[in-house]
């Protein structure tokens, strides 16, 4: 009789490079880059890259903050050894976040911009530290020079796009932070591409001393960071429209949180860990990871909530809600999910559950002064401290805040960032406002130079050349504006008004029903339908059209003077018709979102 074998378990030789298979790490992990961006390139065939943005922004970016928040609320060990932290940081960051925004101030706007960066930066980072802890090696050194690495390249790339850079410039000077220099921030990427290329040299030098030492590093770490920092370039610098960029990188940084997240709770509860619920949610099995994304789908709604309340101080309780949320995940992520922690580490596979050194940030023994002083904010008093004086500080500096659309902001920025078609748009339109139209059309049609299918540049220079009436430029304009984006119902509004000015009310109508259609809240499509209404003598509608429109905006001039001519009983019908007011709709009277910093916005 042959005694029956038991399966082999790997016991000695190389260590398991994956963190939970060759299939599931290439697919989940390595390949995420090109899923991400076939999905972008896929949605974008039935959505506006706007509309996209927006659904990725509060399905994905708020909807992966709910695993963390289950993890901390509902783990009772955990609970007990930050219970402080988790009691008090969510009355103190909603409460900060309703301050500043009821004071009308950008500070914690800012704050989210910055630490949503740093956090993104650690997320890859915390990937190449378990990948590397896979080999079962302490390396405190490689530690540092992957959190070099990343911290150089991250930079740079950020710096590389000309869109992301003049959002985090005019987030500092929104905030009342002190103005660079046009110069200095011109040479900022030449700079941090320096550093970049002097810190890849020095770690692929580290890598051949590694390699002739016989202690290579991670090959699937080395090929998670080129898959990174390519789709990075691509994201911010390689692709027209910024905003499927910023949508197929948030899309990339949630698959891989959602993944890491998963994996880490399956583990802890195959080991007889965690709570109840927990144990209820993190089972084996399709239904329970489709449950598991459908649960973080539905608290990512809630980022919808300010477009569908219409009350003022309900949106800012919206508001303040949202953006607590993302302060609330970057914050309890920096605690809760660090690798060099026991649990963390057991719930990884790494190291059987020991914590190591060299798995988390940089160990403070045999650093340098820089890290040293890094180190300090492992201090329990370290981020209470430091967040009150973040926040104090803004409040101190926000008398100096440059005001949104301003001409001194719009002229800074379009100075620093040269590259950038919002910068010039909003430059462009800064000088409309004050009257100087020849340098308006200038920067107009420098945007448009550097991108061509920038809708709101085409749409204010057609309004330009309608103004001058040159209305063949302006008719141009305006379609392609249309065409950019055919859900951008400005461009249908303003090719209206050429129809109507050309005598055929008739199409005009038609244009304006279809402007309605594409934003019933747009006033100046109200005036304009109440006007040509009124020359098919249909005035009974044109008052509702009006009344519509002044109720949309009740400073609405035209709609204002085309009320006052209907009511004005000795006007002739051909005097009031030559007496009406047609109203443009211009970037700066946009209402919703479609006013937002896009550029582009491009529809299927």
């Amino acid at each position: 009789m042959v005694a029956r074998r038991s399966p082999k378990r790997r016991t000695t030789g190389a260590p398991e490079p994956w963190i939970r298979s060759r299939a599931w790490d290439i697919f989940y992990v390595l390949a995420t880059p090109l899923l991400c961006l076939a999905a972008v390139a896929a949605l974008s065939e039935s959505l506006s890259s706007l509309d996209l943005w927006l659904g990725v922004m509060a399905l994905g970016a708020m909807g992966h903050h709910f695993p963390g928040f289950l993890r901390a609320y509902s783990d009772p060990q955990l609970f007990r050894r930050f219970r402080t932290r988790f009691l008090l940081a969510p009355p103190l960051f909603f409460f900060a976040v309703l301050w500043f925004t009821r004071e009308g101030l950008h500070g914690m706007i800012l704050v989210a911009a910055l630490w949503g960066i740093w956090h993104g930066m650690m997320q890859h980072y915390g990937f190449m530290r378990i990948y590397d802890a896979k080999l079962r090696r302490r390396d405190e050194a490689g530690a540092r020079w992957d959190f070099v690495l990343c911290l150089c390249w991250f930079t740079a790339l950020l710096l590389w796009s000309p869109g992301r850079l003049h959002n985090l410039l005019e987030g500092l000077y929104l905030s009342g932070l002190p103005q660079l220099p046009a110069q200095w921030v011109r040479a900022l990427p030449s700079v941090a591409t320096g550093l970049a290329v002097v810190a890849s040299i020095g770690y692929l030098r580290r890598i051949a001393r590694q390699r002739q030492a016989g202690r290579p590093p991670s090959v699937v770490k080395l090929a998670l960071c080129a898959a990174t920092f390519g789709f990075l370039l691509l994201a911010f610098v390689g692709m027209d429209d910024l905003l499927l960029g910023l949508a197929a990188w948030e899309i990339y940084h949630d698959i891989q949180y959602l993944a890491i997240v998963w994996i880490f709770n399956r583990r802890v509860t195959d080991a007889g860990g965690k709570s109840r619920p927990m144990r209820l949610l993190f089972r084996p099995g399709v239904p329970y990871i489709a449950l598991y994304v459908l649960l973080c789908l539905c608290w990512g709604t809630a980022g919808f909530g300010h477009d569908w309340i219409t009350s003022s101080d309900a949106k800012q309780l919206a508001f303040a809600f949202v953006l607590t949320s993302g302060l609330l995940h970057f914050y309890f992520d920096g605690f809760i999910w660090k690798v060099s922690e026991p649990e963390t580490s057991a719930g990884l596979g790494l190291a059987q559950g020991r914590g190591d050194a060299g798995l988390g940030r940089p160990a403070p023994g045999g650093m340098s002064p820089l890290f040293r002083a890094a180190a300090l904010r492992k201090h329990p008093a370290f981020q209470p401290v430091a967040y009150g004086l973040v926040v104090g500080l803004l409040y101190l500096v926000s008398p100096g805040a440059l005001e949104r659309g301003s001409l001194e902001l719009t002229e800074l920025l379009a100075e620093s960032v040269p590259g950038s078609p919002e910068a010039a748009l909003d430059h462009g339109v800064a000088l409309r406002k004050k009257g100087r139209f020849a340098a308006a059309a200038e920067r107009f049609e420098q945007a448009l130079a550097l991108d061509p299918g920038c809708l709101h540049a085409n749409n204010e220079l057609g309004i330009l050349r309608n103004a001058e009436d040159r209305l063949d430029e302006a008719h141009r304009h305006f379609s392609r504006a249309q065409q950019t984006n055919r859900g951008y119902a400005p461009a249908w509004n303003n090719l209206a008004v050429l129809a109507a000015r050309d005598g055929d009310a008739e199409h005009s109508e038609s244009l304006l029903r279809e402007a309605l259609r594409r934003d019933p809240k747009l006033a100046p499509a109200w005036n304009n339908l109440a006007a040509v209404l009124t020359l098919q003598n249909r005035t009974a509608e044109a008052t509702t059209a009006l009344d519509r429109a002044l109720e949309l905006e009740p400073g609405h001039r035209e709609s204002f003077a085309n009320q006052q001519l209907l009511a004005d009983t000795s006007l002739s019908p051909e005097e009031l018709s030559r007496s009406l007011h047609l109203a443009v709709a211009t970037r700066d009277r946009l209402p919703g979102p479609v006013s937002g910093r896009s550029c582009g916005g491009r529809s299927p």
